[in-house]
């Protein structure tokens, strides 16, 4: 059984956010182009997604902790490890991104229009990091230990 997404896979999701954003955003700007502001929207729904990542979590950790006072079904749990890593991969993604873009602006930091779309993909791309961490946490609750030997010999019949 894997043992879910690790940093390393995140670390390559964010670098190819990092580069395929780059690349884009250097041939954009090669024609004449500035890059587009990331919308206030986008960083709020990034952080309410990151949320309710966070809310299903935690969910599934009192359930685990016994302190729960419903039952869950296995396939929520399922669901909400699978949205965790999502969540990871996705947010890593976008903070490599973000981040692409940023780099490419920081340069001529000196022009006005720049500036307030620099902080915006700088804002962004916390925001990423947030979802990325909050997957990571999530998924760390959700991880359940294997039985450890001598538990199992007890339980098995002879």
């Amino acid at each position: 059984m894997g043992s879910g997404v690790r940093w390393s896979h995140g670390l390559i999701a964010g670098l190819l956010g990092l580069v395929i954003s780059w690349a884009a955003g250097r041939w954009w700007m090669s024609t004449g182009n500035i890059p587009a502001p990331v919308p206030w929207l986008t960083m709020i729904m990034i952080l309410v997604i990151a949320g309710l990542v966070l809310w299903m979590g935690l969910a599934v950790r009192r359930y685990l902790a016994g302190k729960a006072t419903t039952t869950m079904k296995p396939a929520r749990s399922a669901a909400t490890v699978a949205l965790a890593q999502a969540a990871i991969l996705g947010g890593a993604f976008l903070v490599g991104a973000y981040a692409g873009q940023a780099l490419l602006l920081i340069q001529d930091y000196d022009f006005g229009p720049y500036r307030g779309r620099l902080l915006r993909f700088g804002l962004a791309a916390l925001s990423s990091a947030v979802l990325t961490a909050v997957g990571g946490v999530v998924q760390h609750w959700c991880r359940v230990d294997p039985p450890k030997d001598d538990e199992e010999r007890a339980g098995a019949p002879a």
